[in-house]
């Protein structure tokens, strides 16, 4: 009896003088971390395993060893802070840029709807200019006068001696493929819609930028044939063949028709 005591209290001071050590865990992964303030907007589950974390503004995997502790510290170290105030500079110029490019083009698309509603019917814009004279009683009038410069220089200058007038369509003398000046600054719009889709493209991934480039190629090129094509559903055969009089002298035979074909 005296030696089980005697070895039970040897067995408590050897506990008492050498405690067991607790054994440690690496800390795990949680998605419950990115709602939080301190790490919303960067931090990322890693590939590199549950005892890591990704952070997507130093762009560096951060190991969980040390428990959490070590990631609060990296939020707020020096490195993290001034990449995260890079980030947001480049987004802010970013959405700047967007509404340039956005108020631009909406400007264009107005001034472009107005051009268009205007030239849409050549003949009502020569009806409606203004005509005030008052017509005296040996002038003659006219419903559409034709101004002198949308006319071909032989019909300003008839001569006598010459064959008869042709008949001339008005709708194929005028001039409508003017362009009005205001929409000369379309270049300069383009440009920057150039850059600005240029400078976007470059922050995505190599891979990604070469696709959304082949989409933006095939986007154009689909809408150039559907362009093409419904011009030339549009355009009409010209007549192939024109019966023109001819009056025959009298030592010659009576008149005859010759067909010109063209």
């Amino acid at each position: 009896m005296v030696l089980d005591n005697n070895i039970e209290c040897k067995k408590e001071a050897d506990e008492k003088e050498c405690p067991k050590k607790k054994r440690r865990y690496s800390q795990k992964y949680s998605s419950s971390w990115e709602h939080l303030e301190l790490y919303s907007g960067w931090l990322r589950k890693s590939t590199c395993g549950v005892h890591y974390v990704y952070c997507s503004v130093c762009s560096t995997n951060l190991s969980l060893k040390g428990g959490i502790t070590d990631l609060r510290k990296h939020a707020r170290s020096q490195k993290h802070i001034k990449k995260s105030s890079e980030v947001v500079e480049n987004l802010k110029k970013g959405v700047s840029d967007s509404n340039n490019i956005s108020s631009s083009c909406r400007s264009f698309e107005s001034k472009f709807e107005d051009h268009q509603r205007v030239n849409s019917n050549p003949e009502t814009n020569i009806e409606n200019s203004s005509n005030d004279h008052s017509y005296q009683d040996d002038e003659v009038a006219t419903e559409s006068q034709i101004p002198p410069e949308f006319i071909m220089p032989k019909l300003l200058n008839p001569n006598k001696n010459s064959s008869p007038p042709v008949s001339v369509n008005h709708d194929e003398v005028l001039v409508s493929s003017s362009v009005p000046d205001d929409i000369s600054f379309t270049e300069d719009e383009f440009e920057s819609f150039g850059k600005f889709v240029t400078s976007q493209l470059r922050k995505f991934p190599e891979k990604m930028a070469v696709e959304m480039t082949l989409e933006i190629h095939s986007l154009i090129t689909r809408k150039r044939l559907t362009l093409i094509k419904e011009q030339n559903s549009q355009s009409t055969p010209i007549a192939n063949s024109q019966l023109i009089t001819v009056s025959i002298p009298k030592d010659y035979s009576s008149n005859f028709t010759v067909s010109n074909q063209t």
